[in-house]
């Protein structure tokens, strides 16, 4: 049972790698921003397959280059169900991949534009520049929010959930990533530098 586990989160991961890729090379020759559990599975755990995901999150420059992605995608065969996203959102209409049906999220920002987080400079384009890392993925050149940045999204994420949604089975798996992407050389002065206001502070408290 626990081999056919891991055979499963192994092809399971393989997906989700998939359509990553399908959304990078869809950028067209841009550096979009792993976000979540595609960054962390990669850059964070023993192993990608360790970290558990349902869906692909990934920062582009803003709605226009998510908009061109978007069009490359479903010309791909990547397909849109019914609008479920409200008008402040903060990423575009999930795609899903025509053949696994796994969900992808091309986001123009980090959280809604009603959201207190949204004006927070923690979460600005200035700190994403600043707080972001050039990195490899499966050949091709990408970023990720650097430990100390994606420790605060992460927090911030968490709560603004837990503050509006029903405590859910899935949250656990933040406190994983909260543990994988603290160990050394995590900077915790460095974390506590980004933190800019209360919102933000009680998120990580």
């Amino acid at each position: 049972r626990l081999l056919a586990a891991d055979l499963t989160a192994r092809v399971l991961v393989q997906q989700r790698v998939d359509v990553a890729v399908d959304a990078i090379d869809a950028c067209r020759g841009e550096s979009p921003t792993l976000l979540k559990g595609i960054s962390l599975s990669h850059y964070q755990y023993e192993a990608p397959h360790c970290r558990p995901m349902t869906d692909v999150d990934v920062l582009l420059a803003g709605r226009d280059a998510v908009e061109v992605a978007e069009r490359e995608l479903l010309a791909r065969g990547y397909w849109q169900s019914a609008p479920v996203m409200w008008p402040d959102s903060h990423h575009a209409e999930p795609l899903y991949h025509p053949r696994t049906d796994t969900k992808l999220e091309l986001h123009f920002a980090l959280f809604p534009a009603g959201s207190p987080l949204a004006r927070s400079r923690a979460f600005s384009r200035e700190a994403l520049a600043r707080e972001s890392l050039q990195v490899e993925f499966h050949g091709r050149r990408v970023r990720r929010l650097s430990p100390e940045l994606q420790l605060v999204y992460l927090a911030a994420t968490w709560n603004r959930d837990l503050s509006s949604q029903a405590l859910d089975p899935s949250f656990v798996i933040g406190l994983f990533d909260a543990v994988a992407l603290t160990r050394p050389p995590f900077d915790w002065d460095r974390t506590l530098d980004l933190i800019d206001d209360g919102v933000v502070a009680a998120s990580v408290d």
